[in-house]
Formats: structure tokens, C-alpha cells, sequence
């Protein structure tokens, strides 16, 4: 599955929101393209510089370079990075389903097949949140929460193919 620079802002922009990633990973992965690109965009070049830029300022110039936030294959592909963080348990579970949630509604894809199952998760978070009884544990949720995340990758490939 080779996925366009486009979408390689997309799924660089996803995580970054998520919270899979951090900073040094985006200027990386912007050196690391400014590298194979004749003329990079000058977002890109500012990305590639962006110590002192704030969340938003980085939000911003992901999405320039996105242009098609909404892609869905590139969102899979963004999202799936956040379970390295929660096996690693950088983040929280119910942290994690917050702000995949978050992310889906506010950019209007929660609704899609693809995601649906963040729905129920969050749905899951919040009744463990609010000691409300449920058919779930926290542990069942983690491991709820990773096998979805690791599902994404093959979402976005069948997407790709189909």
C-alpha cells in the first residue's frame, strides 16, 4: 500500500493529534521527505524546523500539508500508531479512547463503518469512568482498545483495495 505525501501528512497529522507522537518524530519524518522531494512546501520545511511551535502551529501546518483531511486510509493508518503508546503505557486507555474519539467526531468520520467501534468504546471509558456497572473491566477495555487500533492497518489496506 503506498500511500501519497498527502496522505503521509495525514497519517503523521492523526497521530500527532492522538497523541502517538511527539515533535522529534514529526521533524524526522519531515527531514526525511524534505529529502526525496525536488521542491518541498514551505510547511513542510517549517514542520522540519518546529521546536518552538506550539500544538496548534504544528496542527495547522499538518493540515496544509494533508490538504484531504478526511481520508480515510491515511486516518487508519494515523490512528493505528497510538497503540505502541498504550502497550507502552505512555497514555492511558481512557485517554487514548478520548482523543481517538475526539478526533473521529470532529472530523466527521465517527459515523463511518471504519470507526464505528469507537463509539462503543467510548461508550465503554465512560461507564468505567463513572463507576457505572458494565459488561467491561479495564483490563477488557486495554485490550478491546489495542485490538482495534491493530485492526486499522488491515482497514486501510482492504480500504485501498477495494
Amino acid at each position: 500500500m503506498e500511500l501519497t505525501f498527502e496522505q503521509r501528512a495525514n497519517q503523521h497529522r492523526v497521530a500527532w493529534i492522538v497523541g502517538a507522537l511527539e515533535v522529534a518524530d514529526l521533524i524526522a519524518w519531515a527531514d526525511s521527505e524534505i529529502e526525496t522531494i525536488r521542491r518541498p512546501a514551505i510547511e513542510l520545511i517549517d514542520l522540519s524546523m518546529c521546536c518552538d511551535l506550539s500544538a496548534q502551529q504544528i496542527n495547522e501546518l499538518l493540515a496544509k500539508l494533508a490538504q484531504q483531511t478526511d481520508d480515510i486510509e491515511s486516518t487508519c493508518l494515523g490512528l493505528s500508531q497510538l497503540a505502541s503508546v498504550v502497550r507502552r503505557n505512555k497514555v492511558s486507555t481512557e485517554t487514548a479512547i478520548v482523543s481517538c474519539h475526539r478526533l473521529l467526531q470532529n472530523e466527521k468520520l465517527l459515523a463511518h463503518d471504519y470507526f464505528a467501534e469507537f463509539i462503543s468504546l467510548e461508550d465503554d471509558a465512560s461507564r468505567l469512568r463513572d463507576r457505572v456497572a458494565g459488561p467491561i473491566n479495564a483490563a477488557e477495555l486495554r485490550e478491546s482498545l489495542l485490538e482495534t487500533l491493530d485492526h486499522l492497518p488491515e482497514l486501510a489496506q482492504a480500504f485501498n483495495a477495494g
